[in-house]
This record gives C-alpha cells, structure tokens and sequence, in this order.
C-alpha cells in the first residue's frame, strides 16, 4: 500500500494553509495528502475524493517528491492554433497593411 511520506512541521503548516486558503483542487490535495500520511487507504481517498486511485497515487508521489509546492498544477500551454502557418502569414499582412486598400 502506497502512503505519503510523514510532513515536516514546515510542511505540516504549508498543507494546514492550503487546506484553508488555497484553490479548491489544491485544497483537497492537501486534504488528501494529509490523510494518506495517517495511513488511510488509496481506495478509500479515491471513494472520499471522487477520483481515481491512480490520480490518489500521482499526487502522493507529486507530494513525495516536491512536497506541498508540488500539489499545485504546473503551468499549461495555451490552446493549439487553428491557423496554418500561411493562414497566419496572411493575417499579419493584413494587420501591417492600411486599412484603405481594402476597400
């Protein structure tokens, strides 16, 4: 059975302020993490927290590996474009051109 690591006091504190003030995901992470440190049970975190076991065990070992700083998400790249490159060479075209040519 997969269980996080006891918290430092340092950490211990980080994961109370989480809990209370942090992002609603991030605040149940840490909600989880501090159970999964008393020993409760994957299955039953995932039942508890409406998730799958592999996401209980992901953020466990995020937790064990980066401590509370690694329970928040990492930053995400933007939508994909949905221009082409000679879509987007067109349009800067028009952007640069003066508005009076077209008409």
């Amino acid at each position: 059975m997969i269980y996080a690591r006891p918290p430092t006091v340092e950490e211990h504190r980080a994961l109370q302020r989480m809990t209370r003030g942090a992002i609603d995901r991030v605040s149940q992470r840490a909600h989880l993490i501090w159970l999964s440190a008393q020993h409760y049970p994957v299955p039953e975190l995932a039942t508890l927290f409406g998730t799958s076991r592999t996401t209980v065990r992901f953020w466990i070992r995020r937790f064990d590996a980066y401590g509370p700083a690694g329970l928040y998400d990492e930053p995400r790249r933007g939508r994909p474009r949905k221009l082409d490159p000679g879509g987007l060479e067109t349009m800067l075209t028009m952007l640069q051109d003066d508005p009076s040519h077209a008409g």
